[in-house]
C-alpha cells in the first residue's frame, strides 16, 4: 500500500502505533518492512538481519542480560583467538 492508496492521517497512525510498540515488535516489523522494499536483494536481507541482531543486542544490554565491552578488548580477544587457530594449524 502506498501514500497515494492510503490517506496520509492513516501513515501517521500506523507509525504512531508502531513506535509505541515494545523493542523486540518493533524490530520484527523494522526487518520485515525493510525486506518488503527489496525482496529478491540479498544485501536487502542481509541488512534486515543486522537490524534484528542490533535490536536484540540493544535489548538485552537494556534488560541488563549482558555489558558491554571497551572495542579495543573485543578485538583484542578476537586476535588472541585467531593466533591460538594459526598456531594449532586450524584453518576453519
Amino acid at each position: 500500500m502506498t501514500t497515494s492508496t492510503m490517506e496520509l492521517g492513516a501513515v501517521e497512525r500506523v507509525m504512531e502505533e508502531a513506535l509505541s510498540l515494545p523493542r523486540p515488535e518493533r524490530a520484527a516489523l523494522a526487518r520485515e518492512l525493510i525486506s518488503s522494499l527489496e525482496p529478491n536483494d540479498e544485501a536487502a536481507s542481509i541488512e534486515a538481519e543486522w537490524v534484528a541482531v542490533a535490536a536484540e543486542r540493544s535489548r538485552a544490554y537494556d534488560a541488563g542480560e549482558t555489558t558491554a565491552s571497551d572495542w579495543r578488548e573485543s578485538v583484542a580477544i578476537v586476535q588472541a583467538a585467531l593466533d591460538a587457530r594459526i598456531a594449532a594449524g586450524v584453518s576453519k
